[in-house]
């Protein structure tokens, strides 16, 4: 026999999984920089992320430090993936500037 806490506990489930894959799809759909899928850069890149996951992106917002990970942790979700965006587009952008021989453009 089924009690009412149980059925109680399948509703607030239901609903937790619900709202979880909506904040994600909405997260998708805010930053398409991160969650487009693919890269320029081949399988190669592609193994490496699918290997290391979100520590690949913390220890590049990071720069490598690793004592700066855990303040890179503590950021807001919205602060997090603002800065990951920003830096992919950026280094998007300056492996455009690269391939383009007759660039005056320095960073």
């Amino acid at each position: 026999m089924v009690r009412d806490y149980e059925i109680n506990t399948f509703k607030r489930c239901k609903w937790f999984v619900a709202f979880f894959f909506e904040s994600c799809e909405r997260i998708n759909q805010l930053y398409p920089e991160i969650y487009s899928g693919g890269t320029s850069e081949g399988s190669g890149a592609l193994d490496y992320f699918i290997k290391w996951g979100w520590y690949a992106s913390i220890d590049t917002l990071a720069k490598g430090k690793v004592w700066k990970h855990k303040v890179i942790e503590e950021m807001g979700v919205h602060e997090f993936h603002i800065a990951l965006a920003h830096t992919i587009d950026k280094k998007k952008m300056k492996a455009d500037i690269h391939k383009k021989d007759n660039s005056t453009i320095q960073f």
